[in-house]
C-alpha cells in the first residue's frame, strides 16, 4: 500500500514538473515575441522605429527639397569699358506672363495756354484696375534686415517745384549732350564722344562676376503718391520708367536720379489692339508716314532730359514693319540712347538690328506683377532669379502699383544673400561690336578730360 502512494506522488510531481515547463515555454516565447513586436531596427544603421499598425498603409515621406542646381561660371560684363568684352547672346526667353494694363495716358495741356492745367489721372489701384485681394500671403522670402537710414523724403509737392532738401545723387546732363529740337531740348552724342546712356546711368559695379537681376518699374508719373513712394522706397538699382504724358516730367526725372535711379521714358508703340487706347495721342502707329512718327519720338525724347534711353509701350504691330521701325532705331541710336523691349515676341526686330546700328539693348523677360497676390508676385521673382543664375542675367519689368512697389522694396533687401547683385538697366543691357567702338570712344573722351 506504502509503495502505491509512493508511485502516485511521484508521478504527480513529474506531471507537476512537466506543466511548470510547458507554461515556462509558451511564456518565453510570448516574451520573446512582444519584444520582436516592439522595436524594428534598420539594417542600414538607423535608430530605432516604432512599429505601425498592419490594418494601416505607412504614411509617404515629406518630399526633400531639390538639390540646388550648381551655378554656371557668369559671363563676362554685359557692359566693360575696357577692353570691350565678347558679345554676350541673350538665353532663351522664359515669359512670366503678359503685363499687366497701365492706365489710359492723356498728352499733357500747353504749358501756354492761359487755362488751368488739368490734375494727371488717378494712380492706377488694386481696388479700381485689378481683381478684389484674396487673402494675405506670407512671402517665401526670409524677412529683410534691418532698414538703413534713408535719404530725407521729398514731398509730391517737390516735384511741382517748391524747394526741399536734395539728397546726394547724379548731376543733371551736360549741355555737351542736349541739343535744340523742334519741341525742346534732345539728346546727343557729344562732340568729343560722350553717350548719353552712360553719362546719365547710375553706380553700379559692372565687373562683377555674380548674377545681375534687374527690374524695371513702369507707368510712373501719372500719380504723385505712387511716383514718390517708387523713387523713394525703392532700392537706387532699380530702374524707373515713366510715362511720356505725365505732368512735370523734368521734375520727376530729376527727384529719381538725386536718389540714384536710372530713368527710362516710356515709349507708346502701336499694338493693333485694345491696348492702343491708353497710349496717347503721340502713339507712332502705321498709318503715320516716318517722318510723323520720328517727330512723334521727338516730342516724346524732349520731354524731359537725364534718362538712359526708352521702354517699348506695347508696339507688337509698329516693331514687326521693318520699313516703321528701323528709321526710329536708328534715331535712339545716333542719339547715344539704349532700348528696352518689354514685348514677348519671337521675331525681334530690335535686337535684330541693334548689331548694325550699335544699339545698346535690353530684353525683358515679363512683367512680375501680371497676377494678383503676394504669391503670384514671389513666383515671378522667383522665376526671375532662376534666370539669372542660368544665365548671369535677368530683366523683369513691374507696373507702379502700391502693393508692388512694397513687395519689391522687401524683396531687394534679401536678394544679396541668394548670391545676386541688383543692377540698373546698363547694367544688363548687351552692347556689340559697334555699340562698343562707341563706348570705347567715350571712355576715351572721360579719360582725356580727367588728365
Amino acid at each position: 500500500m506504502t509503495g502505491v502512494v509512493r508511485k502516485g506522488v511521484s508521478a504527480l510531481l513529474v506531471a507537476y514538473v512537466v506543466l511548470l515547463v510547458v507554461v515556462a515555454a509558451v511564456a518565453a516565447v510570448v516574451l520573446l515575441g512582444r519584444d520582436k513586436t516592439v522595436a524594428v531596427i534598420d539594417l542600414a544603421g538607423s535608430a530605432p522605429v516604432a512599429p505601425v499598425a498592419a490594418t494601416a498603409p505607412p504614411p509617404s515621406p515629406a518630399p526633400l527639397p531639390a538639390a540646388p542646381a550648381t551655378r554656371p561660371e557668369p559671363p563676362r560684363p554685359i557692359l566693360e569699358l575696357a577692353p570691350p568684352p565678347p558679345s554676350l547672346p541673350l538665353a532663351a526667353p522664359v515669359p512670366l506672363a503678359p503685363p499687366a494694363p497701365i492706365p489710359t495716358a492723356v498728352e499733357p495741356a500747353n504749358p501756354a495756354a492761359p487755362e488751368p492745367v488739368a490734375a494727371p489721372p488717378p494712380a492706377p489701384s488694386p481696388a479700381a484696375d485689378r481683381p478684389a485681394p484674396g487673402p494675405t500671403l506670407t512671402s517665401i522670402y526670409p524677412p529683410p534686415p534691418p532698414e538703413k537710414p534713408r535719404p530725407p523724403a521729398r514731398t509730391a509737392a517737390a516735384a511741382t517745384g517748391e524747394a526741399a532738401a536734395t539728397p546726394a545723387g547724379r548731376a543733371l546732363t551736360p549741355a555737351a549732350l542736349l541739343e535744340p529740337g523742334p519741341h525742346g531740348a534732345l539728346p546727343r552724342i557729344a562732340r568729343d564722344g560722350r553717350l548719353p546712356w552712360i553719362v546719365n546711368n547710375g553706380r553700379f559695379d559692372h565687373s562683377t562676376r555674380q548674377p545681375r537681376l534687374g527690374v524695371v518699374v513702369t507707368g510712373l508719373g501719372l500719380n504723385a503718391q505712387v511716383t514718390e513712394d517708387a523713387i523713394v522706397q525703392l532700392p537706387a538699382e532699380i530702374t524707373l520708367a515713366f510715362v511720356p504724358y505725365a505732368e512735370n516730367l523734368p521734375r520727376w526725372i530729376q527727384l529719381a536720379r538725386e536718389f540714384g535711379h536710372e530713368v527710362l521714358i516710356s515709349l507708346p508703340l502701336e499694338s493693333d489692339g485694345p491696348a492702343d487706347a491708353g497710349l496717347g495721342p503721340r502713339m507712332l502707329t502705321l498709318k503715320h508716314s516716318a517722318g510723323d512718327n520720328l517727330d512723334r519720338l521727338r516730342w516724346v525724347l524732349s520731354r524731359g532730359s537725364g534718362y538712359v534711353g526708352v521702354v517699348t509701350w506695347e508696339g507688337e504691330t509698329f516693331l514687326a514693319s521693318v520699313q516703321q521701325s528701323v528709321p526710329v532705331l536708328q534715331e535712339l541710336a545716333q542719339r547715344g540712347l539704349l532700348v528696352l523691349d518689354s514685348r514677348q515676341a519671337r521675331s525681334n526686330v530690335v535686337q535684330q538690328h541693334a548689331d548694325e546700328l550699335g544699339l545698346p539693348f535690353a530684353k525683358s523677360r515679363g512683367f512680375l506683377d501680371s497676377q494678383q497676390g503676394a504669391a503670384a508676385l514671389d513666383d515671378n521673382l522667383q522665376q526671375l532669379e532662376a534666370i539669372g543664375q542660368r544665365a548671369g542675367f535677368g530683366v523683369a519689368m513691374a507696373v507702379a502699383f502700391p502693393d508692388t512697389v512694397r513687395r519689391l522694396a522687401d524683396w531687394s533687401k534679401t536678394v544679396g544673400q541668394r548670391g545676386f547683385v541688383l543692377a540698373p538697366i546698363t547694367g544688363v543691357t548687351e552692347c556689340r561690336e559697334l555699340c562698343q567702338q562707341r563706348v570705347a570712344r567715350h571712355a576715351a573722351a572721360v579719360s582725356g578730360a580727367q588728365r
